[in-house]
């Protein structure tokens, strides 16, 4: 870098310019002085060649006859012309025969008389230091040559001339050259040197820190548009400055402020620097403290030695971690569980601990950890959860489908003509078949109940319709053990609701069952009225009361669990799954209902629940009330018209079933063992009903249905679609219904139920039947 002051190196190149002039002034003045040399001499030998010319036939007619005075005489006159340096003459053999100066002059050669024949000759040369111009030419007379003269002529003054004139011209170089030196130098003090100073005293002052100072502009020429870059550059500095200080503000303001812990660790683990809200994560009132305690030995008395150790080999090899989770240990004692993201901030390349450093964040997952461990097992649970559910369905339909079997052949048989013993064995085998699909229709709905599957309907219905249709349901057992069994409702209670019927007799059904079951003497009443904190007209309160064995207080708090009763011995004695309690509190509880039981042991239990339903006009109550009652006349035989039905059933004894429930009926029955068979007689015959069962190989029913669809399409016709299963929860029967089914049945099917289905597609409308689905 040049560091030579400016003044300096303006001053050197002015001098070099200088240099250079005078060179070039040099050149040129030797140039003209040489020029002006010719035309001198070209004047002067001019002048010589005049002046002999004049007396030329003078010294020739003179040399002719000789006359020698006469000849001097001649040549005195001519050396008289001014700067005539001298007068030779010479014969025409070459010898001097007159010289006007006292030295002797020397012969002409025959070479330089051989030239000057051929005409004048002028030539220079120098005598006694004289510079002189020779000028010789020949004497001729008649043509003849007679001798030749020669004419020295002296250029003394010239010489003289010339170097006067170089002199006056190198004088008026220097003062011009001086003179612009004078000028520049001024120029260079006012309008450079100045300025330039003043912009370095701000370029100080501004690296000092003085941002405010501004260089002067004191004209808009390049110096001035210098500091005026410089100006702008210092205001830029400033505002940057300000912006800098400003953003280190806020980081400061989000480092001590950060919910986030953040620090800087060396590469051997010691921490170098933190922020509060790490210091509180750990325990410690301030920075101040946890650094004066920490910052002097290795993390690994903070944080686990292992996962330390892997952290800070990840980040040596990979630069960053993210997320990296890890247990420290607080001031207390305790354990906290973070999760880290660093990244290397300073490597070297010598690869040692000390060459590294990191920083990052720190953020407090210990709640996180605990919920997301719930969230584990809350997951785990519903899986298990999913896992029952789905190994009950599965059993459900293991279970339903040989049921059917049983239970439908045990119906036919019943119909035929037996003796009192066989009659006696297929009422055992019925009842016990009963019992066992009673018990998986309370396993399937808790199952429902628990996962939150099971949701209640809301039709038209009456109350009245329904108490009395359960009393009259259980009354034949009553009567067995003789006892009373009474039902009464409330005048002020409403025929007319909104709600699941169903469900609300699947309760009284439970609640009156048991207490008949448990009653061996005196009465079992069931009353309804409005609830005593009544709001609507809905809201009902449902009592049921024995005279049964009663309950100890101990034995009533875990009647309504699932799987539970009273006591090994009423279990022993009266049987039962536990089940029928538990899916009534449920079922209550989805009614916006409350239940609760009262019992002394030897005297008797109360049950009472309540429940919310919508009131509807009468009208509508008994229209939904009669469309929802069974059709008694299902079970005529002869009521159902000739119709074509194709039942799809791989289980054989199921497909047995169903043809001995219709061979006293009109229809015709065409059997398929899967589904892509019954899809080639469905193309072969005039189908009227199909009935589907679900689960098949080759070709499930889901699927059978949806290509039978696919090809009466565009025919203009539905040919009606019952499915037969084992499972019918909600969003099985949603499936069947986008798959392209009319309706279902749930297995096992008994013939009313059937006839029911088939009725009902023949009169065109959808069926739905099932036994606790």
């Amino acid at each position: 870098m040049n560091r030579t002051p400016l003044k300096r190196r303006f001053t050197v190149t002015l001098m070099l310019f200088t240099l250079l002039c005078c060179a070039l002034y040099t050149v040129t003045a030797s140039s003209f002085m040489h020029y002006h040399n010719a035309q001198i001499t070209s004047r002067t030998e001019r002048l010589l060649h005049a002046l002999v010319l004049q007396r030329e036939n003078d010294l020739a007619n003179q040399i002719f006859v000789g006359h020698i005075r006469a000849l001097r005489s001649t040549a005195a006159d001519l050396q008289e012309t001014d700067d005539v340096y001298s007068i030779t003459v010479y014969d025409k053999s070459g010898k001097p025969l007159i010289h006007t100066r006292p030295e002797r002059p020397l012969p002409l050669t025959g070479a330089e008389m051989a030239i000057l024949a051929q005409g004048d000759v002028d030539a220079r040369g120098t005598e006694n230091g004289v510079p002189l111009l020779y000028h010789t030419s020949a004497l001729m007379v008649i043509g003849e040559l007679q001798g030749f003269v020669t004419v020295a002529y002296d250029l003394s003054h010239v010489r003289r001339d010339t170097i006067l004139l170089s002199a006056m011209l190198t004088i008026l170089l220097l003062g011009t050259v001086i003179a612009a030196g004078m000028v520049c130098s001024h120029f260079i003090t006012q309008h450079i040197r100045r300025p330039l100073t003043a912009l370095r005293d701000a370029m100080h002052r501004a690296r000092s820190g003085e941002l405010q100072h501004r260089a002067p502009i004191e004209a808009q020429d390049e110096v001035g548009r210098l500091a005026e870059s410089f100006n702008a550059m210092v205001a830029t500095l400033q505002r940057n400055e300000s912006s800098l200080r400003h953003a280190q503000t806020i980081y400061r303001d989000i480092f001590e402020n950060a919910l986030e812990g953040i620090f800087q660790i060396t590469g051997r683990g010691y921490l170098i620097n933190a922020n509060p809200a790490l210091a509180r994560m750990l325990g410690y009132s301030s920075v101040m403290e946890l650094l004066a305690e920490r910052g002097t030995t290795p993390l690994k008395s903070l944080v686990n030695r292992r996962d330390l150790a892997r952290m800070l080999r990840m980040l040596r090899a990979k630069g960053a971690v993210d997320g990296y989770e890890t247990r420290v240990y607080t001031k207390g004692g305790g354990i906290t569980w973070i999760s880290v993201s660093a990244r290397t901030i300073a490597k070297e390349e010598t690869g040692q601990p000390e060459s590294f450093r990191y920083e990052g964040f720190v953020k407090d997952i210990t709640e996180h950890r605990r919920l997301r461990e719930l969230e584990q097992t809350r997951t785990a649970m519903i899986e298990a959860d999913k896992a029952k559910s789905d190994f009950l369905a599965h059993m459900s339909h293991e279970i339903r489908t040989p049921m059917n079997s049983v239970l439908g052949m045990a119906e036919q048989m019943l119909r035929t003509p037996l003796s009192a013993e066989q009659k006696e064995c297929m009422d055992v085998l019925k009842n016990s078949g009963e019992s066992l699909l009673h018990l998986i229709n309370d396993i399937l709905d808790l199952t429902r109940v628990e996962g939150g599957q099971l949701a209640l309907a809301s039709a038209p219905f009456t109350v009245h319709a329904v108490v009395y249709g359960v009393r009259d349901m259980l009354s034949l057992q009553a009567r067995q053990k003789n006892i009373l069994l009474a039902a009464t409702i409330a005048p002020d209670v409403r025929k007319n609701h909104m709600g699941d019927a169903q469900r609300l007799q699947q309760i009284l059904v439970n609640l009156l069952g048991n207490a008949v079951k448990f009653t061996d003497n005196g009465e079992v009443s069931l009353h309804v009225s409005r609830a005593p904190d009544a709001v609507h007209d809905g809201d009902l309160l449902f009592t049921v009361r024995d005279t049964g064995i009663g309950i100890t207080p101990a034995e009533q708090s875990r009647l309504f669990q699932k799987f539970s009763q009273a006591s090994t011995a009423i279990h022993s004695r009266y049987g039962g799954s536990g089940l029928g309690l538990a899916i009534s509190r449920h079922l209550v509880d989805l009614m916006g209902g409350t239940i609760r039981l009262e019992s002394e042991p030897g005297v008797g239990t109360t049950v009472t629940f309540t429940a919310r339903f919508a009131a509807v006009p009468e009208e509508t109550a008994r229209t939904g009330h009669e469309a929802e009652q069974p059709d008694t006349a299902g079970d005529d035989a002869t009521a159902l018209p000739a119709l074509t039905v194709l039942l799809a059933e791989d289980t054989p004894s199921n497909r047995a079933v169903v043809r001995m429930m219709l061979q006293d009926t009109p229809c015709t029955v065409i059997e398929a063992e899967d589904g892509q068979q019954a899809l080639h007689l469905f193309g072969q015959y005039d189908i009227d009903v199909v009935l589907m069962d679900i689960n098949m190989p080759v070709m499930d029913g889901m699927e059978a249905t949806r290509q039978l669809r696919r090809q009466e399409h565009g025919s203009g016709r539905r040919t009606p679609v019952i499915a037969l299963t084992a499972n019918a929860f909600q969003q099985d029967i949603i499936r069947y219904r986008q798959a392209g089914c009319d309706g279902h049945l749930v297995k096992p099917v008994t013939r009313k139920a059937l006839l029911t289905a088939l009725q009902s597609c023949a009169g065109g409308g959808a069926t739905h039947s099932g036994s606790g689905a």
